[in-house]
């Protein structure tokens, strides 16, 4: 019996202290699959920006997992569209991972320019007009893109863990 109790203390402990452990990885694969899908999504609006020669965008709305991919031009009017169908299509982060920032950058990437933006547009020769920082977090993990408006490059600029600063 006593052999019994020590065999289900043993093994209550090491679940107790592999728990967070798995938590933690599982939390870290959402990022990365986040991290995947914007980088993607943005090599697809400047490619759609650049093939079909009007603008693109990538919307995102903040503190929700939820972008949508739109056509047309950036001042909305509907000028410079050459008469195609415009397009919008909405996708969705990993579960649990949000959005927290969008932000415009300067292109020397020495400070933000403290420009909130909620699109990313692209103009018909495939630039943006910044460069911009995207961000978003899943259970206490944090990461940043920056967006190189002139090339369309998109590097992780932070990756932050809370309590591990």
């Amino acid at each position: 019996m006593f052999e019994m109790v020590v065999v289900l203390v043993v093994v209550t402990l090491s679940t107790a202290l592999a728990v967070p452990y798995f938590s933690n990885m599982f939390g870290s694969n959402k990022l990365m699959a986040a991290t995947d899908q914007v980088k993607a999504r943005l090599t697809e609006v400047r490619t759609r920006a650049r093939e079909e020669g009007r603008a693109y965008s990538l919307v995102i709305n903040e503190n929700s997992g939820v972008f949508w991919v739109k056509s047309g031009p950036s001042d909305g009017m509907g000028n410079g569209d050459g008469g195609q169908k415009d397009v919008a299509i909405q996708d969705e982060l990993p579960r649990d991972v949000v959005f927290t920032r969008c932000q415009a950058a300067s292109p020397d990437g020495q400070d933000d320019l403290n420009e909130a933006a909620n699109a990313i547009v692209f103009q018909p020769d495939g630039t943006a007009p910044n460069d911009f920082l995207i961000s978003f977090k899943t259970e206490g993990r944090s990461v940043t893109l920056r967006l190189r408006g002139q090339t369309g490059l998109v590097t992780a600029a932070s990756e932050v863990t809370e309590g591990a600063r």
